[in-house]
């Protein structure tokens, strides 16, 4: 590595999270991974997304070479079918959470409570979905300051403290 020489200049690109736009096969062709907008449009993650496209693309692709199918529509099918209701909950999380009105709102939500905070790192690492943004409980708690869980917590701490008031009397 000592005497390696720069080939050309450094260059970026930006990350594909526009799942689903584009075909993403067609005859005797199919696109995997990042290719295919597969990124986590929240955290630009994408490597699982990229193995789990691949796998379903191998899969397909041997059963469509055993009948002799040359157009693999059924793994665009398939993908849409896979990631597309995923997609686009992030993409509506992703809006919602970048939106000027709301940046500094959410930011400060997040530090004063810990079931957003959770329920970000959650769908922004996929083990929730996006949809329950939109569940009822999570938007009480979200726009109300003062959410059932905070009152119950608050409520616990009166009592515990009123218990431990009349013990030391």
């Amino acid at each position: 590595m000592r005497f390696a020489q720069p080939e050309g200049p450094i260059k970026g690109y930006p990350l594909r999270i526009d799942f689903p736009s584009e075909r993403v096969a067609g005859d005797n062709w199919i696109v995997v991974g990042e290719a295919t907008g597969l990124v986590n449009p929240v955290t630009g993650e994408g490597i699982d997304l990229a193995i789990e496209s691949s796998l379903l693309g191998a899969e397909i692709l041997h059963d469509d070479m055993q009948f002799h199918t040359r157009h693999h529509i059924s793994y665009q099918r398939e993908l849409f079918h896979r990631f597309g209701p995923m997609f686009a909950g992030l993409n509506a999380l992703r809006n919602i959470l970048v939106t000027p009105l709301f940046v500094d709102y959410v930011l400060w939500e997040v530090n004063q409570y810990e079931f957003l905070a959770r329920s970000v790192l959650r769908i922004a690492q996929g083990f929730m979905s996006p949809q329950s943004i939109f569940h009822p409980l999570f938007i009480l708690q979200f726009f109300l300051p003062i959410s059932p869980r905070l009152i119950a917590q608050q409520i616990r701490r009166i009592y515990t403290f009123a218990q431990k008031s009349t013990t030391t009397l």
